[in-house]
């Protein structure tokens, strides 16, 4: 619905050699819980 399912290049853990490594996946499978609270509190900062 949101349309963030482009491909893009980021780091991913993988679970077998416990280190990040570069790989090209959908935009969705980048967002993490962290960045909805930074956009969270930039938005609302000052109200």
């Amino acid at each position: 619905m949101a349309g963030i399912d482009g491909l893009v290049s980021g780091f991913k853990n993988n679970p077998k050699t416990r280190r990040k490594e570069v790989v090209s996946a959908p935009k969705y499978e980048f967002i993490t819980s962290h960045i909805m609270r930074r956009s969270f509190a930039s938005n609302y900062y000052g109200k």
